[in-house]
């Protein structure tokens, strides 16, 4: 009978004992998925600062794209028209400088990855500036001059295209980690009111 009686005193105070582990398990878990996901909050946060000055390029850079594009088409006279292109490219090379210094300042950051920020747009501006020089050679007719505009805008679009891209590709890695931790913790958080 004693045995019984030894048996039926231990029983709860070995569930008990399992119940405090298993409490302080779920505690530790849960405070590691806490802090997870503070960081990757603030990392997020600390990205979309760095994202919001190579954006707010971008967008400059895309309305002086579309108004070289509409310089092609423009009725206005060849003695005109070399003087605007000058101007539109005057403020594209000021725009390009702060994209590049946005550029570097995402490759210095921690909260950016990978360190090929300024490289995605390396060789645009040589290509841009090379198009654009046709314009201004003297001896070229005006159905040889007109379409350099347009041709100017397609390699600013195409540097435009790949620097979002490289945004986009970075922010569906924040999407999937963050994504990951929230399951993470909602399976956690299932597995807790099972018990």
């Amino acid at each position: 009978m004693g045995n019984a009686s030894d048996l039926s005193q231990a029983v709860p105070w070995g569930l008990s004992f399992a119940g405090l582990i298993w409490n302080y398990i779920n505690y530790r878990r849960t405070t590691g998925l806490q802090k997870q996901i503070r960081f990757d909050t603030v990392r997020l946060e600390e990205f979309r600062r760095v994202r919001t000055a190579i954006d707010t390029v971008l967008t400059e850079l895309g309305s002086e794209r579309d108004t070289l594009r509409s310089l092609s088409t423009s009725a206005v006279s060849l003695e005109e028209l070399r003087p605007q292109v000058k101007a539109r490219q005057d403020k594209i090379q000021e725009a390009y400088l702060r994209l590049e210094s946005a550029l570097k300042r995402a490759d210095q950051s921690k909260y950016a990855s990978g360190n090929d920020w300024a490289a995605k747009a390396e060789g645009y501006e040589d290509r841009f500036l090379d198009a654009l020089d046709k314009a201004y050679n003297p001896n070229r007719r005006e159905d040889q001059v007109r379409p350099v505009p347009a041709a100017a805008a397609n390699i600013l679009h195409e540097m435009i295209c790949a620097i979002d891209q490289r945004l986009d590709a970075e922010m569906t890695s924040f999407i999937g980690e963050q994504k990951n931790s929230w399951f993470q913790s909602l399976r956690f958080s299932k597995q807790q009111s099972v018990q």
